[in-house]
């Protein structure tokens, strides 16, 4: 199979930087099978093709990578044409929200801790509307949800979250495949803007980025808070239902601050199971 990474720049085979690649032949070869293994397995169990393409493609469009959402939604062209266009009607929605209501695209978040209450920035959620819903189903619609919150609002997770996507039809090691997908999809994205970079020299300078936190708009505010209690209680709603299979932890002790000592690790469902 062609590698990825290098058709995603645009570096043919032999060429200066895939040898430049070759010096780290091991990262090269295992980036090439962690795609295959997460887009194009063999055995798919609840997580087909058509929706792992979508969580790609959609993936893509919110980190900004035009190549890599467009080879993706070819991919999901193949299995599904009318979910491929849905995905590309929801990015072009998500994306002007996205623009129209803040001055930088993410990360975006509320920190737990309040001493950490500084470093809070707002930003706008995903909640898919029913119209795509009905195109791309619950199950991907909830995927869709998650990939833009691990995305956008990484600091904003919690195990309600595992709860909604059970609620919609996920099983534990679907769940897990997910992150896995979308963790690995920012990795090859950023390995093959960079490399990109180093194959066409930027056309123009950039504009300074501020990393100032977004200033809210009049009644944003209002409207945001309303959109995160709506969603909260949705979270709530689905965690009663789901019982035992997320753990919350309610007495786990969290640090209060950043630090570099090693941290404690439990999960909020179960690892997947190994056959």
């Amino acid at each position: 199979m062609t590698d990825i990474i290098n058709t995603l720049a645009g570096i043919a085979a032999q060429d200066p930087l895939d040898k430049l690649r070759d010096h780290r032949a091991q990262a090269k070869d295992n980036a090439q099978l962690s795609f295959e293994a997460l887009l194009e397995p063999a055995e798919t169990g609840g997580f087909s093709h058509r929706d792992r393409y979508a969580v790609a493609a959609f993936t893509a469009g919110l980190l900004g990578a035009p190549a890599a959402e467009e080879f993706y939604r070819d991919l999901l062209r193949d299995e599904d044409e009318v979910a491929s266009w849905e995905i590309a009607e929801l990015l072009d929605e998500v994306l002007l929200e996205l623009d129209s209501r803040s001055t930088v695209r993410g990360p975006y978040g509320t920190f737990e801790s309040a001493a950490l209450a500084a470093e809070n920035v707002p930003g706008p959620w995903l909640s898919v509307e029913k119209k795509s819903s009905e195109v791309l189903g619950a199950q991907l619609a909830a995927g869709l949800e998650f990939a833009h919150l691990l995305v956008l609002h990484p600091r904003d997770s919690r195990p309600e979250h595992m709860a909604l996507l059970l609620d919609a039809g996920w099983d534990e090691d679907s769940i897990v495949t997910l992150a896995q997908l979308v963790s690995f999809l920012n990795f090859q994205i950023r390995i093959s803007t960079g490399l990109t970079a180093l194959v066409h020299a930027p056309a123009t300078t950039l504009p300074p980025v501020s990393d100032e936190p977004p200033e809210a708009g009049d009644g944003d505010g209002e409207a945001t808070s309303a959109r995160d209690s709506a969603a909260s209680s949705k979270g709530s709603e689905a965690l009663a239902r789901v019982g035992e299979r997320v753990s919350t932890y309610p007495g786990l002790t969290r640090p209060e601050l950043f630090q570099q000592s090693g941290l404690g690790w439990v999960p909020w469902i179960p690892s997947p199971r190994r056959t």
